[in-house]
C-alpha cells in the first residue's frame, strides 16, 4: 500500500501544477470577455445623468489639470461626493481627450480589464485554486449588473476604487505571509487610495477578517489552506487590533464624505427610518435575484417609500436571519460559505440606504464589488459539493461556459441601452414604474435632439409623479422655452425660483427665456443676479455679454465676454461675441487675436474667417482677407455673402475678372442680391477693359435693382446711366442721369448730384462712362 502511494504522488503533484500557459491563456480569456461586452462603449456618447457635472459642462474636469482643479479636487465636493481620486482620473482624460467621449469610455473599460485581472490573480494567489478564481473572475467580468459601473463616465468611481481594492488584497496576501511594516504600509497606502476613488470601500477592514478566516486561515486553530502553505498565526487579538489604523483611516473618509453630501443627503431626509430599514433588508435580496436573473435593471429605480408589504419585510428579515445563522454554524466545515456570504453582506452596508443618499430604492452599481462574495459562495461550494463526482470537471466545465455565454449575451444587451439617452431612458421606463427620474430624463434628451413636445409630455409625466419638484419644474421650463411657449415657461422659471431663491443655472435660463420673449431689461436683471449669487456662472456672463452686446453696449459686453472666457478659455461662443464687441468698437487688432483665437478652436467657423476678413481688410491686409473668405467658402461654398465679399477684396486687388466671376456666383445663389447687382453692373458698364464690359447684361442688372429697391437708392440712376451710355442709348443716359442728378439734390446728396453732373457732360457728347478705379470714385451705397 505504501509502493501504491508512492507511485500516485508524483502524478497528484503533476496534475496539481497546470502547464505555464494556462495562466496567461486565462488571462487573455479574461481580458477578450471584457472587451467583448464592453468595447462597443467606445462609440457611445455622454450620458445626461450626471455625465453632465462630471464631465461635458464641468471645464474644471474637461480643461484637464490646472491649479484651481487640483485644490477642488481635495476642498469641493463633485455632484454630492468626495472622491478627489475620481476628480483626478477624469481630469487626466479630459487633458487627454478634452470633450471626446471615447476617450472616458475606454478609460472605464481599461480600469475594469485591469480590475478582473487583479481580481484573478489574488484570488489565485489566495486560494491556490487555478479554475475557481478564473471562474469567479469571469462572472465578475460580465455579468449584466457590471454595465452601470463601467458604461457610465460617472461611476468612475467604481472601476478606479475597485482596481485599488484589489491591490490592497494583493498587498494584504502578501503582508499576511510575511509581515512587516512595510508590507502593512503598503495595503494602507492601496486602501486609502480606493477610499479616495470612492468611499464605499470603508468596511474593507472588516472584509480582512473575513479574509483572515478563510482563505488566509491565518489564526491556528485552522486546518491548512488549498495552497498548503505555511502561515504565521497571530491571535485573534492582534488580527483586530491591526485593523484599527485601517478602520481610524476609513471612519476619517467616511466623515469627509459624509459631509460632503449635504445635497444628496437632504433629498430623503425626511424619510422615516422604518422606510430605510424596510428598503434595506428587501434590497438585499432583489440584488441576489438580479444575479441569478438579470432582467429589467434600470439606472434608477423609484423608492417604495413605505408601500413595501409588510410580510415581505418579515420574510426578508428571517430569510436574512436564518442564512447568516446557517452560514456562522457551517463555518468551519464550509469556511468559503462563512467569507462570502459576510463579504457581501459587510460590503453592503455603506450603501444599502440606511443613511439615504439620493431618491433611489437600490442600483445596479452597489453590486460591483459586495457580488464578489456571492460568487465565491458559488465557486468553491459547488466544487466541495461535486468533488466525488466522476465527470464533474466536464460536466461544471461546460456549465460554466454555458452560463459566461449567457451572462455576456444579456451583458451585451444591456450595455447596448446606454448608446444614446432616449434609448437608455426609454428601457428605464419600460422595466419600472412610477419612476420621474426615467421621465425627466428623456425629457432632456428629446429636448436636445429638438423634439420639445414630447419633452414637455415627459416633463409633465415626471411632475405628475412627484409634484413640485424643482428639477421637474426646471426641465419642463426648459422645454417650453425651447418649443417658444414662453409665457408659461417664465412663470415656471418664476416657480423654480421662489423653491430655489440661489439657484443661479435657473435664473440664467429665466434671463434667456426673458430676453427671448422680448424682456431685454428683466432678462439683463436675471443675468446679474445669477452671477451675484455665483460669480463663476460662464454662461451668465456670456448670456449677460450677448445681451448688452444686441442692445450696442458693446463696451460693457467686452467685460462680460472676458469674464466668461476666464472662467472658460476654450468657448467658442465667447470669443468670436468678444471679437465681435471689439470691432464695433474699432479694436481691430484685439478683434483679429479672438477671431483667429476662435478658430484655433473651432477651425471650421465659416462666420469667423468671414469676420477675420472684413477685420483683415480694413486694415489693409487685403492678401491674408482674400485667404480668409476662401477658407469660409472652402466651408460653406454656397454662400452667396461670403462670394460677395471675396468680390470685393479681389476688386481692391485688381484681380477684376476673379471679381466678376465671384459676384456672377453670388448672383447665381442669390439673384436678388441688390448690392452684388449694383457692383457688378457698374463694372460690366464702365471698366476699362472690353473683355470684361457688357452693357445689356449691366443694364439688365441695374434695372432688376431698382425695382427691388424702389429706385429709393440713388446709385441706381447712376449705373443705369453708365449701362446705357455702353449700350449707345446716350439720351436714356441724359435722361436717367438729370432725373438722378435732381433726385440727389432733393435729397440734400451733393455728392452723389456731382457726380451725376460731371457723367451727364459725357453723355450729352456721347461718350460712354469709364472707371479706371472699378468703382472706387464711387460713393458707398447710403
Amino acid at each position: 500500500m505504501a509502493k501504491k502511494a508512492g507511485k500516485k504522488r508524483p502524478r497528484a503533484v503533476v496534475a496539481a501544477a497546470p502547464r505555464w500557459w494556462i495562466t496567461p491563456a486565462i488571462a487573455l480569456g479574461l481580458v477578450a470577455l471584457v472587451w467583448i461586452v464592453f468595447g462597443q462603449t467606445l462609440c457611445f456618447g455622454f450620458t445626461n445623468y450626471d455625465d453632465n457635472y462630471y464631465v461635458y459642462q464641468n471645464p474644471g474636469i474637461y480643461d484637464g489639470f490646472t491649479r484651481a482643479g487640483l485644490v477642488a479636487a481635495f476642498t469641493r465636493s463633485l455632484v454630492g461626493n468626495w472622491h478627489p481620486l475620481t476628480s483626478i482620473s477624469l481630469m487626466l482624460d479630459g487633458q487627454l481627450f478634452h470633450l471626446n467621449p471615447s476617450g472616458y469610455h475606454f478609460v472605464n473599460v481599461l480600469l475594469h480589464t485591469v480590475g478582473v485581472l487583479l481580481l484573478f490573480f489574488v484570488l489565485r494567489a489566495m486560494t491556490g485554486a487555478l479554475w475557481r478564481s478564473a471562474f469567479v473572475a469571469a462572472l465578475f467580468a460580465i455579468h449584466p449588473l457590471r454595465a452601470e459601473s463601467v458604461v457610465w463616465i460617472s461611476e468612475r468611481k467604481d472601476v478606479l476604487s475597485g482596481v485599488f481594492f484589489f491591490l490592497a488584497l494583493g498587498a494584504y496576501h502578501r503582508y499576511a505571509r510575511k509581515p512587516s511594516l512595510t508590507g502593512y504600509l503598503s495595503v494602507a497606502l492601496a486602501f486609502t487610495l480606493g477610499l479616495l476613488s470612492k468611499a464605499m470601500l470603508v468596511t474593507f477592514p472588516f472584509l480582512l477578517l473575513l479574509l483572515d478566516f478563510w482563505p488566509l486561515r491565518r489564526r491556528a486553530s485552522l486546518p491548512e489552506s488549498d495552497s498548503a502553505e505555511p502561515r504565521p498565526s497571530p491571535t485573534v487579538s492582534w488580527l483586530i487590533l491591526e485593523k484599527i489604523p485601517l478602520i481610524v483611516l476609513a471612519g476619517a473618509i467616511s466623515l469627509a464624505t459624509y459631509l460632503s453630501q449635504e445635497t444628496a443627503l437632504k433629498a430623503a431626509q425626511d424619510w422615516p427610518l422604518r422606510w430605510r430599514v424596510d428598503n434595506a433588508l428587501v434590497t438585499v435580496w432583489i440584488y441576489l435575484r438580479q444575479m441569478i436573473w438579470p432582467t429589467g435593471l434600470a439606472v434608477f429605480y423609484p423608492h417604495a417609500k413605505g408601500t413595501l408589504s409588510l410580510w415581505l419585510v418579515i420574510l426578508a428579515l428571517v430569510s436574512l436571519l436564518a442564512v447568516s445563522v446557517a452560514v456562522f454554524v457551517r463555518r468551519k466545515q464550509s469556511p468559503w460559505l462563512f467569507t462570502g456570504w459576510f463579504w457581501y453582506l459587510g460590503m453592503l452596508v455603506p450603501v444599502i440606504g440606511l443613511v439615504q443618499v439620493g431618491w433611489q430604492a437600490h442600483a445596479d452599481r452597489y453590486t460591483y464589488l459586495p457580488q464578489i462574495g456571492i460568487y465565491l459562495l458559488i465557486a468553491w461550494g459547488v466544487a466541495k459539493w461535486s468533488a466525488a463526482w466522476r465527470a464533474r470537471r466536464l460536466f461544471l466545465g461546460g456549465v460554466a461556459a454555458l452560463i459566461l455565454v449567457s451572462l455576456a449575451t444579456v451583458a451585451c444587451r444591456q450595455t447596448s441601452y446606454w448608446s444614446d439617452n432616449v434609448r437608455l431612458w426609454s428601457h428605464v421606463l419600460a422595466v419600472t414604474t412610477n419612476n420621474d427620474v426615467a421621465h425627466r430624463g428623456i425629457g432632456t434628451a428629446l429636448a436636445k435632439i429638438g423634439r420639445a413636445k414630447e419633452a414637455i409630455a415627459h416633463d409633465r409625466a415626471a411632475l405628475r409623479i412627484r409634484p413640485g419638484d424643482p428639477n421637474g419644474l426646471t426641465n419642463l421650463a426648459n422645454a417650453l422655452w425651447q418649443n417658444n411657449e414662453l409665457v408659461e415657461a417664465i412663470a415656471r422659471y418664476r416657480e423654480v425660483v421662489r423653491i430655489r431663491p440661489n439657484d443661479s443655472e435657473v435664473r440664467r435660463n429665466l434671463g434667456k427665456a426673458l430676453l427671448k420673449s422680448g424682456a431685454t431689461e428683466a432678462g439683463i436683471a436675471a443675468f446679474r443676479e445669477a452671477l451675484r449669487i455665483r460669480p463663476d456662472d460662464a454662461d451668465a456672463a456670456y448670456s449677460l455679454g450677448n445681451a448688452l452686446l444686441d442692445q450696442g453696449k458693446a463696451e460693457e459686453a467686452i467685460t462680460f465676454f472676458r469674464q466668461a472666457l476666464a472662467l472658460q478659455k476654450n468657448n467658442v461662443a465667447a470669443h468670436y461675441n468678444l471679437a465681435i464687441a471689439l470691432s464695433r468698437q474699432d479694436q481691430l487688432d484685439p478683434a483679429i487675436a479672438e477671431f483667429q483665437e476662435t478658430l484655433r478652436l473651432q477651425p471650421r467657423h465659416a462666420d469667423a474667417h468671414n469676420n477675420l476678413a472684413i477685420a483683415l481688410r480694413k486694415k489693409g491686409r487685403v492678401q491674408e482677407a482674400v485667404e480668409q473668405w476662401r477658407q469660409a467658402l472652402a466651408i460653406q461654398p454656397a454662400n452667396a455673402e461670403l462670394h460677395h465679399n471675396l468680390a470685393v477684396a479681389l476688386l481692391q486687388q485688381n484681380q477684376l475678372g476673379a471679381a466678376v466671376a465671384e459676384w456672377q456666383e453670388t448672383l447665381r445663389l442669390q439673384p436678388n442680391k441688390i448690392a452684388t447687382q449694383l457692383s457688378l453692373a457698374w463694372i460690366l458698364a464702365t471698366s476699362p477693359a472690353a473683355e470684361i464690359r457688357d452693357g445689356a447684361r449691366a443694364l439688365d442688372l441695374a434695372q432688376r435693382a431698382a425695382q427691388a429697391s424702389g429706385e429709393r437708392n440713388l446709385m441706381v440712376f447712376r449705373v443705369i446711366a453708365a449701362a446705357y451710355a455702353e449700350t449707345g442709348r446716350f439720351p436714356l443716359a441724359v435722361q436717367t442721369a438729370e432725373d438722378g442728378v435732381q433726385r440727389a439734390e432733393a435729397q440734400a446728396q451733393p455728392a452723389i448730384a456731382g457726380m451725376l453732373q460731371g457723367d451727364l457732360e459725357l453723355y450729352e457728347q456721347g461718350v460712354p462712362l469709364r472707371d479706371p478705379t472699378n468703382g472706387g470714385s464711387r460713393p458707398e451705397s447710403p
